[in-house]
């Protein structure tokens, strides 16, 4: 999937109506700029506490970001703060209009958020996040756009992450509404874990992951021709697989010149790992633990967070059945 042209935004917030007509990679850090000299943010990403921690002999390593303010964030609150007019309404927050492969979004700094230039991207329309929700013939053709809109997104801000939690049980907050996150590595992050585990096998259209012990949850890599044809296809089998139990965490990000898809296997009956509040999330399986919790950062200023414990900490929330899959 070659680099494409960028997106532009269509309407802005009258206070950044400037943003109008300018492309996404843009308008992206100037909205979560407005939001931080507003004092909308409950976080600075450069004063966010980073850690690393590796094991000697793999040469693995998981991050650790410590953000305690972030569990102050609603957790499917009765008015869905992704709702343009509720934005509107509070007159606080900044927000931006722009077309997502044909379809009205709205872009909005994540004010909970954990990596520099956090946005959340919601669409329009107030809509389920899962695909389950609709009928069984249009399943198919929306996996196929989700994965279509977030290789996008990855396409038009080149140095971010963009990534989708496919239901509540994988990680959603908002699961209400539809939506994406995107954000930018903390500087010095090089490449996210799970992107080490697909580097240390062949390239290929579909690199599997997980599934010989090289990494502690199951999923896959796909890039190349057909890239959202045959991730929607794994992401099919899986469903057929362990039923309406089944959900993923989808990662997209620019290696090279193109876009590589990751998807990693979850279901509801593995949401929970051990000594992590709440439902990890894409950024989770992608080997970044985001810790908000009191007792998370009070178990990492006690140094009790190693490798090991963050590895038996994800293989907590990796699906037996997903050695199935191959």
């Amino acid at each position: 999937m070659a680099v494409r042209f960028g997106t532009t935004v269509l309407e802005a917030d009258p206070r950044i109506d400037s943003l109008v007509g300018k492309p996404l990679d843009r308008a992206v850090p100037a909205l979560f700029k407005a939001d931080s000299d507003a004092g909308n943010c409950t976080f600075d990403p450069n004063s966010i506490p980073t850690y690393y921690v590796g094991d000697a002999v793999t040469e693995k390593h998981f991050v650790l970001l410590a953000n305690e303010k972030r569990q102050s964030r609603p957790m499917e609150p009765n008015v869905c703060p992704l709702d343009l007019p509720t934005i509107i309404a509070g007159g606080a927050q900044h927000w931006l209009k722009f077309r997502l492969e044909d379809e009205p979004m709205v872009g909005l700094t994540n004010i909970f958020g954990f990596l520099p230039n956090h946005a959340t991207i919601a669409t329009e329309q107030h809509e389920p996040q899962s695909w389950r929700s609709l009928h069984p013939a249009k399943q198919r053709p929306m996996i196929e756009r989700t994965l279509r809109q977030v290789s996008r997104l990855a396409l038009v801000l080149p140095g971010y992450i963009a990534f989708f939690n496919a239901t509540a049980a994988s990680g959603a907050s908002l699961s209400q509404h539809r939506h994406f996150h995107v954000g930018q590595p903390q500087p010095g992050f090089g490449d996210l874990p799970i992107q080490r585990a697909a580097a240390n096998r062949p390239p290929a259209l579909f690199t599997p992951i997980g599934f010989e012990g090289d990494y502690p949850l199951c999923g896959a890599r796909f890039s190349g021709p057909a890239t959202v044809s045959i991730a929607a296809d794994f992401i099919e089998k899986w469903e057929r697989t362990v039923g309406d139990a089944a959900t993923v965490n989808i990662i997209a990000l620019i290696e090279g010149s193109e876009v590589a898809i990751y998807v990693v296997l979850r279901t509801a009956a593995y949401r929970f790992a051990q000594g992590f509040k709440g439902v990890p999330g894409s950024m989770e399986t992608a080997g970044v633990l985001v810790l908000s919790a009191d007792f998370e950062l009070q178990a990492l200023r006690e140094r009790r967070f190693d490798f090991h414990r963050v590895w038996s900490m994800l293989s907590d929330i990796r699906p037996p059945e997903a050695r199935l899959m191959l």
